[in-house]
């Protein structure tokens, strides 16, 4: 079996029910899928969401880079030898979300060839079921707690994930806020996007602690690395980076500098299935615990997401998988991803178990660009 064509759609969808975060407002995602077509008629689908103030890269910059360089360069190969690809594609350095498109694309591809669900090719099933987060915007006080008592009623959710990035005295009232309209059985994490220093970082936590904080994701920029260890060894809720991290060497270092305590996950990045499982079984080593976390993803990459949280003893919290679904107007694939009561569920068909919505993506689609001739990155 080879790699006989690829193509790469560029899909801009809007957003329903946009989300406030620190630095502004997630009203527009624009996506890439990639098809890979092997030589016997076996096609497989991968996605990235890509959203350039936290992925680094945009649509922009992943369509002609698939097109021009990573599609020519895999043209010709086994499609079952994805560590061989990926040797070929790490010639040009980053570019993750790039690379996991195409990633998910040849894991999709391997189940469907094998007729076996991708979460067995994993190493099999872990967890007979998935719990999931909500997220609530960043808003004032009442209205966060009235959207955190809405979506747990409508959803089960069995966490929230709170977006705070204002000012101190602020951020205080609307987790205080949230906190009660919930009660104390909800598990409640703060998610800052990077939006204090060290110092303020560490007095906001300390002050919401007494609320039952769980943990808090990116509290200071993406660059402030010392101010991540340092409110991390500051401070006895678990600490999460986020827009810190873009590849696997960077959540390696982070882990071996402890600047970190758990691990929020994405297809995005830091690129699809291979390198998620890298970090993961380094995470696990050092008993850092893992979830599976949201980057705004349609139902191909959320599939992919669940059969990676499905096939690994390390995720041991509640993901945030489905929680797109009811903010954008399609989720371009032809299933439902199951979900009762706060639980996922993993899909069993072959490779991802999901099918491309064909006719819906027509709809959202920009000019789809198509690959069949070999070219390497670098001639040796």
């Amino acid at each position: 079996m080879k790699i006989d064509r690829i193509e790469i759609i560029p899909v801009s969808i809007p957003i329903q029910s946009p989300t406030r975060v620190a630095f502004g407002l997630f009203d527009m995602r624009a996506y890439v899928f990639v098809k890979i077509y092997a030589d016997d008629g076996v096609v497989g689908i991968g996605e990235t969401s890509p959203w350039i103030p936290e992925t680094r890269e945009s649509q922009e910059d992943i369509v002609p880079l698939i097109e021009n360089w990573l599609g020519p360069a895999i043209i010709g190969e086994d499609p079952f030898n994805i560590q061989k690809i990926w040797r070929i594609m790490e010639r040009i350095p980053g570019r993750v979300a790039a690379k996991g498109a195409i990633d998910i694309a040849l894991y999709d591809l391997v189940g469907k060839a094998l007729n076996q669900p991708l979460y067995r090719i994993l190493g099999g099933q872990c967890h007979e079921q998935l719990p999931l987060s909500g997220i609530i915007g960043i808003d004032e006080p009442e209205k966060m707690a009235e959207d955190a008592t809405s979506q747990l009623r409508r959803f089960q959710w069995k966490a929230l994930r709170i977006k705070l990035g204002s000012t101190l005295q602020g951020d205080v009232e609307r987790f205080k806020s949230v906190r009660e309209a919930v009660g104390p059985s909800i598990p409640m994490r703060v998610d800052l996007n990077g939006h204090y220093n060290s110092s303020d970082a560490i007095k906001l936590i300390r002050q919401i602690e007494k609320y039952d904080l769980w943990l808090v994701e990116q509290p200071v920029p993406w660059n402030d690395i010392l101010g991540l260890q340092r409110v991390r060894r500051s401070v006895d809720t678990l600490i999460q980076a986020d827009e810190t991290y873009y590849t696997p060497y960077d959540l390696s270092y982070l882990m071996s500098i402890d600047a970190v305590s758990v691990l929020g996950l994405k297809m995005v990045r830091p690129g699809g299935i291979t390198a998620n499982r890298k970090v993961i079984e380094m995470a696990e080593l050092l008993n850092i615990p893992c979830y599976v976390n949201s980057a705004g993803e349609m139902g191909i990459a959320k599939a992919a997401a669940l059969h990676f949280a499905f096939h690994h003893p390390n995720i041991k919290y509640p993901c945030e998988i489905t929680l797109m679904g009811e903010a954008v107007q399609e989720d371009l694939i032809l299933e439902t991803l199951e979900q009762k009561d706060g639980y996922a569920s993993v899909p069993k068909g072959p490779g991802l178990g999901v099918r491309l919505d064909e006719a819906t993506l027509r709809k959202f689609a920009g000019v789809v660009r198509s690959v069949t001739r070999r070219k390497n990155i670098v001639n040796v």
